[in-house]
């Protein structure tokens, strides 16, 4: 939809529901969680293409599968997404719609797909990507899907969580600055990078 009032709004708003939920659980925290209303601007771009695909299971919005690309020359990627509520794993709900983000990649000729999967860290087996740098949970079902359709491990992005306020924030910031002598220097400001940066 070109806006969430118009028709499949309500469809989009509760995709994008799932995908916070989805993320959350994968994540282990609820902290990136995106509101409808500004992911809208995104599938609406003209030069980075996106579709998305539903799961209903009576009736109800249970999963999502996003496909994502650019356009002009040289643009041969697509990035691939599924997200399925976890009560609703184990349906073959996730294959279909790999199926489906799948297809829309080869329909538009694209020569790679990359695919997202977050995981929390978790004992036992682990991938290790070709970077060498991190490791997925080996077991995951996600992970398990995409080596059963051939995609191999590539690269892993790590998030990490700061609360606030930290504690003895003056005294690490002190020791950091010993520590890095006075060659460098902290720098802030508010808004706009300044020019010079």
């Amino acid at each position: 939809p070109l806006t969430l009032d118009a028709e499949g709004g309500a469809d989009f708003a509760r995709a994008v529901e799932v995908g916070n939920a989805v993320e959350a659980v994968a994540m282990g925290t609820p902290d990136d969680t995106y509101e409808p209303a500004e992911e809208l601007p995104y599938y609406n771009d003209e030069f980075e293409p996106q579709r998305l695909l539903l799961a209903r299971v009576e009736g109800e919005i249970v999963a999502r599968g996003m496909y994502h690309t650019q356009c002009g020359e040289g643009a041969d990627s697509a990035w691939l997404n599924v997200q399925v509520l976890p009560e609703f794993t184990g349906r073959g709900i996730g294959r279909a719609l790999f199926d489906g983000v799948e297809a829309m990649a080869c329909a538009d000729g694209k020569a790679k797909a990359i695919a997202y999967h977050a995981a929390v860290p978790q004992p036992g087996p682990q991938l290790i990507p070709a970077t060498g740098a991190g490791s997925l949970p080996a077991e995951h079902r996600t992970a398990r899907l995409l080596q059963a359709r051939g995609y191999t491990f590539e690269q892993v992005e790590r998030v990490s969580r700061l609360p606030l306020p930290v504690a003895g924030l003056d005294e690490l910031l002190a020791q950091a600055v010993s520590n890095s002598g006075p060659d460098y220097v902290v720098h802030t400001w508010q808004n706009r990078c300044p020019e010079r940066w």
